[in-house]
């Protein structure tokens, strides 16, 4: 697989690779302190969200499949957390199982 040789081949030990579903993030592994996630999502994942370390960010686009905008979500503290809305744009929507 050439992204595992390239891992190998480059990595410091500073790099994982994970296949799942991103929705549910990385437990094992949190808190993180930047969350970049590459596929829409209708509402922002609770669990990205608890394993978003304090003063984390986390850019997400939420919305629709033709009405999407990028959004910063930073975590102040356990209880608060900061929304900003950015960009329109136009990600792949996270697959829907049926």
């Amino acid at each position: 697989n050439f992204a595992l040789e390239r891992i190998k081949k480059y990595s410091r030990g500073n790099v994982f690779l994970k296949i799942d579903d991103g929705f549910y993030g990385w437990e094992e592994n949190a808190p993180f302190d930047r969350i970049i996630v590459s596929c829409a999502v209708e509402t922002i994942p609770q669990p990205l969200l608890e394993q978003l370390s304090i003063n984390g960010i986390m850019v997400i686009p939420q919305g629709d499949l033709y009405s999407q905008k990028l959004k910063k979500i930073i975590r102040i503290s356990q209880t608060e957390t900061k929304y900003e809305e950015g960009i329109d744009v136009i990600f792949v929507r996270k697959y829907q199982a049926r």
